[in-house]
């Protein structure tokens, strides 16, 4: 390649890795998604596109998770062909394309680790504004009474809201394992990670709690034992999901069930997930059609897994792309820590709501995809173009003086 190649290649790739128009309208989409979903769909669709077509598109990468998305979206829509709930399950479909759009944008976006903590800070941001605005400025005091004492926050279901606030406590430990250790991050990081975890108690989500908990747990455990237990966490997610899927330890379960909202039933979990078993049991392959089971259970709500919600409408080979989808997502990283503190904050969320299909769970998905650019040693800025094999040696720059060591203080 003639040294004016080389020179376009690095200035596009430098291009690429940078915060531009591209990495705003997804930090800005990513802080919208967690307080009003609706919003964000309706404007998903236009945002995910924008941000694929002014990247590179013609050098789109087709990476397992990318694959995956497409194949689960498409199976979703092909089951339109078999339900009875055509309706129902060809706005689930749409549904699913729009959130996997999103993670797909997201995704192909995310190139370094600039880029990785903009669409974090987003997130994040959005959720400090919802809890700052609706808890310190005061809630709709009729809304809050209709809802039991619970704090009303943002334009969303309140389960969903608080699912976001623990996913965004999620990626605030991304943010402060990604960046250098100032005092000003310590003290920004750690302000916003007091607002979200009083919007998360206001909320009196018991799965939203349960997931602060982990991360925090997780988090200290971390700091005392050198080696993760990572593989030990995955067990004990997977050791929870097959006993939710299975029943077996339905009513053991309920000696656990404490706090101010006590129903004997985990809020109508212990009846809606039995029903769920059964209608999945009719269908076990190809299930009923995305989303049916919502419309075609009695009682007008999903399943409250997504397991169980995937698999009543998408079969087992739904459940087995999504699973799938996730686990490439998420393993192809060497971060141990971060990956540690997602599971223990969103199990819960995965395995007890209606999380799976939200537009604030496939942004935080796409960022965890991309952990691996923080695999590498931060570089102030790309090595010039001159620092190409073919170049002349003469015009090298060593390499140690673009390296930053990592939690390195910033440049003066």
């Amino acid at each position: 390649m003639t040294s004016g190649g080389i020179a376009l290649v690095a200035a596009a790739t430098k291009r690429e890795t940078m915060i531009g128009i591209r990495t705003l309208l997804m930090a800005a989409l990513a802080g919208l998604s967690t307080f009003d979903p609706a919003f964000t769909l309706s404007i998903a669709p236009v945002v995910s596109i924008a941000v694929l077509i002014l990247g590179r598109p013609l050098t789109f990468k087709i990476d397992p998770p990318v694959l995956l998305a497409v194949l689960f979206a498409l199976w979703a829509w092909m089951s339109m062909t078999w339900t009875t709930a055509e309706d129902f399950t060809s706005a689930t479909a749409v549904l699913w394309s729009e959130v996997l759009l999103i993670f797909i944008a997201a995704y192909d976006l995310i190139k370094s680790r600039s880029q990785l903590r903009m669409i974090a800070a987003g997130f994040v941001t959005g959720a400090v504004f919802t809890v700052a605005k609706n808890l310190y400025f005061g809630p709709d005091l009729t809304e809050t009474a209709a809802t039991g004492g619970r704090a009303v926050l943002g334009n969303a279901n309140i389960n969903y809201v608080a699912y976001a606030l623990v996913t965004a406590l999620v990626l605030i430990v991304v943010l402060w394992v990604s960046r250098g250790r100032t005092k000003f991050s310590v003290l920004l990081l750690g302000a916003a990670s007091a607002v979200v975890i009083a919007g998360i108690m206001a909320t009196d989500t018991r799965a939203a709690q349960v997931g602060a908990a982990g991360i925090v747990a997780w988090s200290l455990v971390c700091a005392v034992i050198r080696r993760q237990p990572l593989k030990l966490l995955v067990g004990v997610v997977l050791v929870a999901a097959f006993c939710i899927v299975t029943g077996i330890a339905d009513q053991a379960s309920l000696a656990y069930e404490s706090g101010t909202r006590v129903t004997g039933d985990w809020s109508g979990r212990l009846i809606i997930w039995p029903i769920a078993r059964e209608m999945w049991a009719e269908n076990p392959v190809v299930g009923l059609g995305a989303g049916a089971f919502t419309i075609m259970n009695g009682l007008g709500i999903g399943a409250h897994n997504f397991v169980l919600q995937t698999g009543t409408g998408l079969g087992l080979i739904g459940v087995g792309l999504l699973v799938a989808l996730m686990w490439t997502a998420l393993a192809g990283s060497r971060q141990p820590l971060l990956i540690g503190a997602f599971l223990a904050g969103s199990a819960p969320l995965y395995l007890s709501g209606m999380w799976e299909a939200s537009p604030a769970a496939w942004v935080a998905m796409a960022v965890f995809a991309r952990l691996k650019v923080l695999d590498s040693p931060r570089r102030e800025q790309d090595p010039p173009a001159a620092n190409q094999p073919n170049a002349p040696d003469w015009v090298k720059v060593p390499q140690s003086q673009y390296l930053i060591r990592p939690n390195a203080g910033p440049i003066r």
